[in-house]
């Protein structure tokens, strides 16, 4: 990953002294930017659980309250290196105008409308006939009405 980094950043400065399109070198930068972001959180990340992993060669604990500490080390270790697969999706969110943009439109207009689909397709939107009455003395007869439901308004 920080060879990726490291190259990706070397491109860029290249990229600067020749004449490309602002929009696509502004483009290189912001992917730039999101790869050493990237890196940087992944090493902060996964250092913690490389210096436990050293300490852990090097002692052995014997009593049970040591077991017991290096247990919960382990796990905070554990779940602070498994945090670190999940920043890239946030520092993408940071960095990237245009990853946030795709991402609301995904959210927003793909998914939503999927739901929204679905949900009709359960409530099937239908016309249902319901008999009503008039309290009319001389004529009593039913007279048919439409009752509408679960109509949405677009």
């Amino acid at each position: 990953m920080t060879t990726f980094a490291l190259l990706a950043f070397l491109s860029v400065r290249r990229l600067a002294y020749r004449q490309v399109h602002i929009i696509r070198l502004s483009h290189d930068r912001q992917l730039t930017a999101m790869v050493l972001f990237q890196v940087i959180f992944l090493v902060i990340l996964t250092l913690p659980r490389l210096i436990f992993y050293i300490y852990s060669l090097n002692t052995y604990p014997t009593d049970f309250d040591s077991i017991a500490r290096n247990q919960r080390i382990t796990a905070i270790v554990n779940f602070i290196y498994i945090g670190g697969f999940s920043c890239s999706f946030y520092i993408y969110c940071c960095v990237s105008k245009r990853f946030r943009k795709q991402l609301i439109y995904v959210l927003i207009y793909i998914h939503l409308n999927r739901w929204r689909q679905w949900m009709n397709q359960m409530n099937n939107n239908q016309v249902t006939p319901q008999p009503a009455t008039t309290n009319n003395n001389e004529q009593r007869r039913e007279i048919p009405t439409l009752i509408v439901e679960n109509i949405e308004q677009h």
